[in-house]
Formats: structure tokens, sequence, C-alpha cells
């Protein structure tokens, strides 16, 4: 599936966008269209022709080549250079227009400007950042807590939140301690969390209490089927059963539900 490109509804005030022809203004948006998530592609005219004015039969190479250097020009975010004899475009403010989920971002397979250090003036700080985000999430994902723990934008902005005040370990050790809980099955429904949930409730409470301080048993008797937990959901009346951290529906007899 395409990845999504946002075009800054900005853009139409944007003076230097505004100087540039028709054609021109279709090149840029079309190279934002065809970017991979590092705002980078390859620059040659006769591939732009092919992915920007398919349908253009007049247009030649030599004037898609001089509406690529009317927008380099012209555009100061426009950028062409060469590496090895190949011709390549980037966007150097890509960053400040695409939000792109860290856990989706593809490294680009182009080379960067060897004369301008793209990621050590843009991506520094938000590049540093998003790889952070993307370890936690995925130091959650192989716990296999639970399942509905999709990197949101709402869950991106709170572990943002949270590393301004702890570390990338202090947050990893947090969840270790939370999974060690979980595997004991007869714990798993006293605390269950999403990571949204868990970042807002159960982040401080893991990293700072002692495990043996949530191992109180339950007084209320939970529901089993062959030794995995189960659940009931209220609205839809159907029952389901938890293995490996998935929910999967059950369709046997609730005579044959253990209670535990």
């Amino acid at each position: 599936m395409a990845k999504k490109r946002m075009l800054n509804p900005s853009i139409w005030q944007d003076p230097e966008f505004g100087m540039l022809s028709d054609k021109g203004k279709i090149l840029f948006i079309g190279c934002i269209s065809n970017a991979d998530d590092e705002g980078r592609l390859r620059g040659h005219s006769a591939l732009l022709k092919a992915m920007i004015f398919p349908y253009d039969v007049n247009l030649t190479i030599e004037e898609v080549d001089k509406i690529k250097n009317e927008v380099a020009k012209k555009m100061k975010n426009f950028q062409i250079y060469s590496v090895e004899g190949e011709e390549y475009i980037q966007l150097l403010k890509w960053h400040n227009h695409q939000s792109i989920r860290p856990d989706r971002m593809t490294k680009s397979q182009f080379p960067p400007n060897p004369k301008f250090n793209f990621e050590k003036k843009h991506l520094h700080t938000s590049s540093s950042k998003n790889e952070e985000i993307k370890e936690i999430f995925q130091f959650w994902n192989q716990h296999k807590i639970i399942v509905h723990s999709k990197l949101t934008q709402k869950i991106e902005t709170q572990i943002k939140s949270a590393l301004k005040e702890y570390s990338v370990e202090q947050i990893k050790k947090a969840i270790s301690n939370y999974a060690t809980v979980l595997k004991d099955e007869k714990y798993f429904w006293t605390y269950k969390w999403i990571l949204s949930d868990f970042l807002q409730r159960g982040l401080t409470k893991f990293l700072e209490t002692p495990i043996e301080n949530f191992l109180t048993k339950p007084d209320k008797k939970r529901p089993y089927w062959e030794g995995n937990p189960m659940w009931f959901d209220k609205t839809n009346q159907k029952w389901f059963v938890i293995i490996d951290g998935r929910f999967r529906e059950y369709i046997g007899d609730e005579e044959d539900i253990e209670w535990k």
C-alpha cells in the first residue's frame, strides 16, 4: 500500500511556490507524491516525465529538465545533486510537513547530498527522538503484552512526554517489570493496559514499586479455557480467549469455561 503524502495548505501562500510556472508547480507537487520517507527521489528528467507527466505526450525530456531547474532555482526547499553520476532530488523541509509513524518509516535507499549535511541540519533532533520512540514501541511489542497497542499519534505524544522525565532504559525497565507481572495469568486482568494507558498510569508505578507488591492474589475468580485467560465483550455479547497476547473469539460452550 502506498504511503500517503501530505500537501501543506500553506503552500498556496508560499511566494517561492507562487512564482513557479504551472508545470513547475505540478513537478514540485509530483516530487512530494513520489519522494521516499526521507524526502528523496531520483532526479533524472526522463524518470520525472514518466512519473509526473505520463500523459503529456508533447512534453520533451529537455523541457522537463528546464522545469526541474526552474524549481531548483526558485524553491530553496528543492535541491538537485549528483552522486556517482546519478542525479537525485532532496526536499529539504520534508520532515516539517510530513508526519510518518516511526514504526513505519523506511530508511532512504538514495544517498544524501555529500556537500550538504541534511541529516545534521534537519533530522538530528527529530530522527534521534523518533528512534527512541520506535525503540520503546518495539520493546513493548516484543513482550506481547496485549493487543490493540498500535502506535497512534496519542501514544507517540505520550512517549515523548514520558521521555522528558525518564530515559529510554528506565521506560524499558518499567515495561519489563510489567511484563514479568503479567506472565502470571492470574494477574493479567488486574493490570491490563495498552501502551497508552501504561504510560499514563503504570510507568512510575512499575518503575519505582517492587514487583512483589503487585503479586497479590485477586479475590475475584477469573474465567479460563484450557489454561488461557478469557474476556467477555459486553457490547457484542461474545467471549474471547487470550492466547499469546491475542484475542480469539471463543465458540465453545459456556459450561466448558473454568473459573478460578
